[in-house]
């Protein structure tokens, strides 16, 4: 389990990662960003706070900006920049904090477009942060000047946090299914 393994398979994860949050959030979210979070969205943000949060607190970015449309293009543009460094593997660490807190922001702004997907979204990206994903096949390998050495084995406790919590998933989604009627009668695939 903690015996040090090549960092080849994070990255490989990081990579991918990254293509579905690009994915995500440029042809999903991207097409409909004043729609879901503008400033003259179709559910105010206060009114997300006060019904959703029961007006407790919690982490939301985007209510910290000025609530315009031109702050708004300026985080989504960031957050895009922060996730394809994230891909590439340019300031790993960095770009994979930014992307950890900018899913945060979006999926705490407007929670109604969330799914269990969207979950395990926020929690690989909070695996990425602490793991060796940009050791290998990244920007951030190629101009420390190590691309020529071999690879070095990293801790893998990341990556067995993350399987560890995609067999959860799965496990929980066989029991939800599994105990449903309409699962074992075909109407949920209908």
């Amino acid at each position: 389990w903690f015996a040090p393994q090549s960092p080849v398979p994070m990255a490989v994860f990081r990579i991918l990662f990254g293509f579905l949050v690009l994915q995500c959030f440029l042809v999903h979210i991207g097409t409909n960003l004043y729609t879901f979070y503008g400033a003259n969205g179709i559910y105010p943000a206060t009114a997300i706070n006060q019904c959703y949060w029961l007006g407790r607190p919690h982490f939301d970015l985007l209510s910290a900006l000025p609530q315009s449309d031109t702050c708004l293009l300026a985080f989504f543009s960031i957050f895009i920049l922060s996730v394809m460094c994230l891909t590439a593997g340019l300031f790993t660490r960095v770009s994979s904090i930014f992307v950890f807190f900018g899913l945060l922001a979006f999926h705490n702004h407007f929670p109604y477009n969330n799914n269990g997907g969207d979950s395990f979204m926020r929690l690989a990206a909070f695996s990425l942060m602490f793991s060796a994903c940009g050791q290998a096949m990244s920007v951030d390998r190629i101009l420390s000047g190590k691309w020529r050495t071999q690879l070095q084995p990293s801790n893998p406790w990341a990556q067995r946090m993350l399987q560890v919590q995609l067999t959860i998933v799965y496990c929980a989604t066989f029991w939800a299914k599994i105990s449903g009627h309409q699962w074992l009668d075909g109407t949920a695939i209908y």
